[in-house]
């Protein structure tokens, strides 16, 4: 370690903020959880039922709101920093989800979205199964989550063209 600065200096000097600097494009980090969100829910499979299915591994609930189950009660393994108990942590999406906590709210937000959904469809239709319900729900959802992607694309990254008006 002899000759390494010190991280506090490095910190202050090359990464400390002084004064605001909005993001050229109007985005923010949020966005950066939606996208890593919305990828990992394309390539995170359960492959026993072949591409494209995920496995449901139900919610819990805690004073009443719903989130995704506990690692303790579900059969997946997650990423969390050492010391955190497993009935402490949630099994949302990919293993990794639980160090970033935009990751855990948007994983949150799409299960009870999901679940939202899969409330309509069955009282439209009761003689579903779960199974049918589940994945009719996810091709729903995933709907929804492109159509928001692409309204962002066009919305916010891809520069207006001249003479046309949004």
């Amino acid at each position: 370690r002899k000759g390494l600065p010190d991280p506090e200096v490095l910190v202050e000097r090359l990464l400390k903020r002084r004064t605001f600097r909005p993001d050229p494009q109007g985005s923010n980090v949020m966005f950066a959880f939606f996208a890593q969100h919305f990828t990992h829910q394309f390539f995170k499979t359960y492959n026993r039922m072949g591409l494209g299915f995920t496995k449901a591994l139900a919610h819990g609930l805690i004073d009443g709101e719903m989130y995704p189950p506990a690692v303790a009660d579900a059969p997946v393994r997650m990423s969390y920093p050492p010391g955190i108990p497993e009935e402490k942590q949630m099994a949302i999406g990919q293993e990794v989800f639980g160090l970033l906590p935009g990751l855990g709210l948007y994983a949150t937000l799409w299960l009870r979205e999901h679940n939202r959904v899969c409330d309509i469809l069955k009282a439209e239709h009761p003689t579903w199964d779960d199974e049918q319900l589940f994945q009719t729900t996810r091709l729903i959802v995933i709907g929804e989550l492109d159509t928001m992607k692409n309204m962002f694309v066009t919305l916010e990254l891809v520069e207006p063209i001249p003479g046309c008006s949004t």
